[in-house]
Formats: C-alpha cells, structure tokens, sequence
C-alpha cells in the first residue's frame, strides 16, 4: 500500500492511560523498529513530541497532548534510516478521553536509493 511516494509498513491503534508506556516493534523490511510511546498530560512546558533514543529503541514522550477533538503530527517526521538509504517516517493522530489516550501510528518508507 502506498501513500502518496511512501509505502505504508506498520499501522496501528493503541489506547494507552497517562503515564503508562506501550511498547510496540514493528517489522520495517526485515528490520525489527522498536519504539515506546508514552502520554504526559501534567507535563511542564509546551505540547510536544520528545524522542529519546534508549538502549534498543525510541521513546516518543508526548508531553500535553490532552486534545478530546483531536491533534496530530502534520506531516511525517524521520525516525530512522534503513541501511539501502530509505527514510522511515511517522506520523500519528491522537485524541483524549478522560485518561484514556486514543492514538493511530503509521509508519511509512521512501523510495530505496540506488
């Protein structure tokens, strides 16, 4: 499947409780992406998407994302490149409920270079 020039690879929805840490792999052409995602709406400062790269995957700390209508990334932003070159993308869509945290993850590939 493809969107627009990218191939879709990974799509998923999750509900996750503040403060709790869901931990997702996704198989990204025989590489095995690991990340965690977290939700912290008492968070101090702005609302954003904090990455930190740990031992053997990405934490994406979500800090104030706390919209019941909804917020998303408004475009994919890089997580990782493959070994042929290929850029691995994110993009997410996100809405609230109490604190019950309703986010849709898709990850997508560029064209492989070469």
């Amino acid at each position: 499947m493809r969107i627009g020039s990218d191939e879709l690879v990974f799509s998923r929805t999750l509900l996750i409780l503040d403060e709790e840490t869901a931990e997702i792999e996704a198989d990204v052409h025989g590489w095995i992406f690991r990340f965690h995602v977290t939700f912290h709406p008492n968070a101090e400062g702005e609302r954003v998407i904090r990455q930190e790269v740990e031992k053997d995957h990405l934490h994406l700390h979500f800090n104030k994302w706390v919209e019941s209508i909804g917020t998303a990334t408004i475009s994919p932003f890089e997580v990782a490149t493959l070994s042929d070159g290929r850029k691995v993308r994110m993009m997410l869509y996100h809405h609230k409920v109490g604190h019950t945290n309703s986010v849709q993850v898709q990850i997508t590939t560029g064209a492989a270079h070469g």
